[in-house]
C-alpha cells in the first residue's frame, strides 16, 4: 500500500480483505505494516481484514504519536514454519500498547478491541506459495460473524479499487 522507499498512499480505508503475507512485517508493524507510516493529517482505517503470516510473526506495533488511525475487527494468524506464536499473548501485548491507550480518544473501544487471533479456517490453505488456496471460509471459521460495523460515511466497496477480498462476516 505504498511505494518502496516512499510514503504510504493516503487516505486509506482498507476493509474486508484477505492478505497472505510472505514475510514478517517491517519492524513488527500491525496488520502487515498497515498500522505504521501514517501521514500526518490523513485518516487510515483498517477493519475486518484477515492477515495470515506465512513468514515471521504477525505485527503488533502501531505508529506512535496518536495518528488519525482506527483499526478493529481484524483476524491475525501465523503459519510460519519454525515460529512459535502465542495468540493470546499477541492480542494482550497489542491491546496494552501505549499508543492503543492514547488512541481511545479517537476510538473508544481501542484499536484492535475486537481483533481475533485464530486460524481463519479457509477451505484450502498451504503456506507454500506454489500450492493453490481457496480463501473462502469454512462454516466453523472464527471470522464468520466477527466483523465490526463499517461506518456509514466510509467509501463503499463498489467505489474502491478491490484487489481481492474475503470479508469477515
Amino acid at each position: 500500500c505504498g511505494d518502496h522507499g516512499g510514503p504510504a498512499w493516503e487516505p486509506m480505508f482498507f476493509y474486508h480483505n484477505t492478505v497472505l503475507a510472505g514475510n514478517a512485517p517491517f519492524r513488527g508493524g500491525y496488520l502487515e505494516g498497515l498500522g505504521r507510516a501514517i501521514a500526518e493529517g490523513t485518516p487510515r482505517r483498517l477493519f475486518n481484514n484477515i492477515v495470515v503470516q506465512c513468514g515471521g510473526l504477525p505485527g503488533h506495533v502501531f505508529q506512535e504519536k496518536n495518528p488519525d488511525f482506527i483499526a478493529d475487527g481484524n483476524l491475525h494468524w501465523c503459519v510460519a514454519p519454525g515460529v512459535t506464536w502465542q495468540p493470546a499473548e499477541f492480542l494482550q501485548k497489542m491491546r496494552n500498547a501505549k499508543t492503543v491507550q492514547e488512541g481511545k480518544t479517537r476510538y473508544a473501544a481501542g484499536w484492535g478491541a475486537h481483533d481475533v487471533a485464530a486460524d481463519p479456517c479457509f477451505l484450502t490453505f498451504s503456506p507454500e506459495w506454489r500450492e493453490p488456496v481457496d480463501v473462502h471460509l469454512q462454516k466453523n471459521s472464527p471470522a464468520r460473524g466477527a466483523a465490526v460495523p463499517i461506518p456509514a460515511d466510509w467509501p463503499p466497496v463498489s467505489s474502491a479499487r478491490v484487489v481481492g477480498a474475503t470479508a469477515l462476516g
